[in-house]
Parts: structure tokens; C-alpha cells; sequence
């Protein structure tokens, strides 16, 4: 990313596949694949960048953090970003198995499985650390989710098609 220490990636899979193994019966899958990592920077740091002084340097010689509260009412970016850390993935699977029987000419029925599978795990740490005493965090923090979803549908249908002509 742009900010220090973000990122994120993301990587897709879709296959879609329709298989006549005869005249009169069909068998088919429509799968997407999605895998995402992501680092994120803290939450409202860009607006506290465009906020900072811009005449005190966001480090001093020793390379800590200095106070940029001296004249203005927001906080070091830079520490916040240094300070802070948050990383996340996610993986999500959509699709179906289908099969078609054609019963006649007219009418076809339809038997389809489809699943929905996601699952995101994130990590939040903040340590303990002061920059100023509006800039500081006096407890450590480790913050440790795990979120899924699992759902699943079966359907049958049968389909009636009359053609009369040229009209449907």
C-alpha cells in the first residue's frame, strides 16, 4: 500500500463448466474462489496526516516519536502507524453442481447444490507505548477474530418451454 506497513492481495479462481453427456442429460458447476491478505493502517490515519504540522519531523534523532500536539490537536501519524498492527485474512468459495434432464421437448428439470463457505481471521495489537499524553496506549492489546459463514441450497425445478411459431 501506500501507507507504511499495508498491503493487500487478492487472488480469484472462477470455473464455469457445462458437460452434455448426452442428447437429453447435462451436468455443470459455476465455482468462484476468492483468497485476500490484507494489512491495514490504522483507522483515520490518513485524516491525522493531513492534519499534523508539517514543521516538527514525526521522529527525533533518536528515532523516537516526537509530540506533534505542540501546535495542533492531532497526534503523530507516523507512531500510530508504528505503534499499531493489523493483519487479516480472507477465503470465500461460491458455486453449484447442477444437472439437466430433459424430460421431453418441453419440459426440463432441474437439480442444482450450490454452497456459500467464508471464513476471515483478523489480528489487532496495539502495544503499550507513549508519544504524548493525548498519543499513548497504557495497556497492551491483542484483539484475535475468526468469522465464517457456511450456507448451502438445493433446488429442483422443472422448466415447461412451449414454442408457438416464432413467440415464445
Amino acid at each position: 500500500g501506500i501507507i507504511e506497513k499495508s498491503d493487500y492481495t487478492r487472488a480469484t479462481l472462477r470455473l464455469n463448466n457445462d458437460y452434455d453427456l448426452t442428447s437429453h442429460f447435462r451436468l455443470g458447476h459455476n465455482i468462484n474462489f476468492a483468497y485476500e491478505d490484507d494489512q491495514r493502517s490504522p483507522l483515520g490515519v490518513v485524516r491525522v496526516l493531513y492534519y499534523a504540522d508539517g514543521t516538527i519531523a514525526p521522529r527525533n534523532a533518536e528515532g523516537e516519536s516526537n509530540d506533534l500536539n505542540l501546535r495542533g490537536s492531532v497526534g503523530n501519524p507516523a507512531a500510530a502507524i508504528h505503534y499499531t498492527r493489523w493483519d487479516g485474512t480472507a477465503a470465500r468459495l461460491v458455486g453449484n453442481l447442477f444437472a439437466d434432464y430433459d424430460i421431453t421437448s418441453s419440459i426440463t428439470f432441474r437439480s442444482s447444490f450450490g454452497v456459500d463457505y467464508g471464513r476471515e481471521d483478523t489480528r489487532d495489537f496495539v502495544p503499550t507505548f507513549f508519544v504524548s499524553p493525548t498519543q499513548r496506549n497504557t495497556t497492551s492489546r491483542l484483539n484475535v477474530e475468526t468469522h465464517s459463514i457456511n450456507t448451502w441450497l438445493w433446488e429442483n425445478t422443472a422448466t415447461y418451454n412451449y414454442n408457438a411459431a416464432n413467440h415464445r
